[in-house]
């Protein structure tokens, strides 16, 4: 969640509203966020996202990681037709 300002229609008042972002401080994506092994002091590995990608989906479920990470769920293989 997040504060955002802004004027009204005269444009001499501010406003302020909330817009929920599902990063809010406590919530599981900003979790997982602060978990994240990018942007730290050195580059991680494949084996230490795949680490973090494991953990995020065994604590909190595939749907939560899916919402951080932007992951498209994975469709299986039909004919046309099935």
């Amino acid at each position: 969640m997040s504060l955002m300002y802004g004027a009204d229609e005269e444009g001499c008042e501010y406003l302020v509203h909330y817009e929920y972002e599902g990063f809010y401080p406590g919530s599981p994506c900003h979790q997982i966020m602060q978990a994240d092994p990018q942007g730290g002091e050195y580059e991680p590995t494949q084996a230490d996202m795949d680490r973090h990608r494991q953990w995020a989906i065994d604590t909190f479920g595939i749907d939560t990681w899916r919402s951080y990470s932007g992951e498209e769920p994975e469709l299986p293989d039909r004919e046309p037709g099935q």
